[in-house]
């Protein structure tokens, strides 16, 4: 852990965790951190006893769930992939939640309508991360004309824009994809335009697929619902919310800072 590796030296994170009773040091260097061990053991501020312990309680485990056969578990049954299947699902349909614009759910889209996908997202491939392929496959299922651009030039979104009866934007901002704290960080200015687009089309929604503190950086957009993560149980969930056909049960885990948009001033009062 990052946090680990700025609280302790080399030379004292492994003797430190294992005098605190860990039996797994997970990121080891072997060549340097077995040095480390046996002078630790030497010094006395290890024992051999709870070194030997601890390699038992690893190696019964391992016994246990039959590691040396199969390292990864058995493959799990059709019906076990179902239930899980619809576990996650289940899951992924409470957690949606309304952090504004509650009054614009349903989206009310004609039947065939033409809708646009937006994606803004700095795709990790490292953590397998997708566009949002899924959130549009469940509007082409539904009938929908879909187009989609990842991270469009504001030129080109606001021409393909006009030409869609609604425009859906999809904010990814993973906070594991990135150390420190998540925000939203593109590689060009020249694709601002998302942020403004409700300014020039009337029907426009926003979608985290992530970060629950979207809000923070656009406090002055209509409405956001927030997914928590891309998964593809997600991207079904939130059309659904969308659409309407079923009610976002999802409660904020967490603390939004609060942010005031004051209106611009022509004349404003001397302070």
């Amino acid at each position: 852990m990052a946090g680990l590796t700025t609280r302790a030296a080399p030379a004292e994170r492994i003797v430190a965790s294992l005098a605190a009773g860990i039996d797994l040091y997970l990121g080891a260097d072997p060549d340097h951190d077995l040095g480390y061990v046996r002078q630790a053991v030497r010094e006395g501020r290890l024992s051999e006893e709870s070194i030997y312990a601890s390699a038992r309680r690893v190696l019964a485990m391992k016994a246990q769930l039959n590691l040396v056969a199969a390292p990864l578990g058995s493959a799990p049954t059709a019906e076990q992939q179902a239930t899980f299947a619809h576990a996650a699902q289940a899951m992924a349909d409470k957690s949606i939640t309304v952090l504004r614009g509650a009054e614009q759910l349903p989206a009310r889209l004609a039947p065939g309508a033409s809708v646009l996908t937006v994606t803004v997202a700095k795709l990790n491939p490292f953590f397998g991360q997708k566009d949002l392929e899924v959130f549009d496959a469940e509007l082409r299922q539904r009938g929908f004309a879909v187009e989609h651009l990842l991270n469009p030039k504001t030129a080109e979104l606001q021409e393909l824009a006009q030409q869609c009866d609604a425009v859906f934007v999809n904010v990814c901002v993973t906070p594991m994809s990135t150390m420190g704290t998540a925000r939203i960080v593109l590689d060009s200015f020249g694709t601002w335009g998302w942020r403004a687009l409700f300014t020039e089309h009337p029907h426009v929604f926003y979608t985290s697929f992530g970060s629950p503190y979207l809000l923070y950086e656009l406090p002055h957009i209509p409405n956001l619902i927030v997914a928590y993560g891309d998964a593809v149980v997600s991207q079904r969930a939130a059309v659904k919310v969308w659409l309407g056909e079923m009610e976002a049960q999802g409660v904020l885990p967490v603390t939004l800072p609060r942010v005031r948009v004051r209106p611009f001033q022509e004349n404003p009062t001397p302070a």
